[in-house]
């Protein structure tokens, strides 16, 4: 993995980072998605995070995996919302589900800078709790 993370391109965010997903059905209603292309935008979107903090991720594993969530979080506008839980030997909740307003991204960002790799690897823990937020 390089040290460096990029910046914006052309106006998309290139991030470097791996992830999980699990998808469910989602419908739109209709008035919704012709909103959103009257005006030439995305519906807003829930992001929940789960972020290894186990020992494995010290040095510049963690350091980059941090400038990775500030770049997403810059690429994201005030009417999404993100959450964070990290894990390592237990799963945690860093934050709540939160619109990203700039008093909630400078908050989050500081909460990312004052993680510490220790522990194991518990991602399931993690996993039930990013869930559990999504509703």
């Amino acid at each position: 993995m390089k040290d460096v993370v990029k910046g914006k391109k052309h106006g998309k965010c290139i991030i470097p980072f791996s992830c999980s997903l699990k998808a469910a059905k989602i419908e739109i209603p209709d008035y919704v998605a012709q909103q959103n292309l009257l005006d030439n935008q995305r519906a807003p979107v829930d992001i929940v995070l789960a972020i290894d903090i186990s020992g494995s991720m010290a040095g510049s594993k963690l350091k980059i995996l941090v400038s990775a969530v500030k770049l997403i979080m810059d690429c994201l506008s005030e009417q999404d919302r993100l959450g964070v839980v990290t894990f390592e030997s237990v799963g945690k909740r860093l934050t709540r589900l939160l619109r990203l307003t700039p008093k909630n991204k400078t908050m989050i960002s500081t909460k990312l800078d004052q993680m510490k790799a220790k522990g194991g690897t518990n991602i399931a823990e993690a996993m039930d709790i990013s869930m559990a937020m999504l509703g």
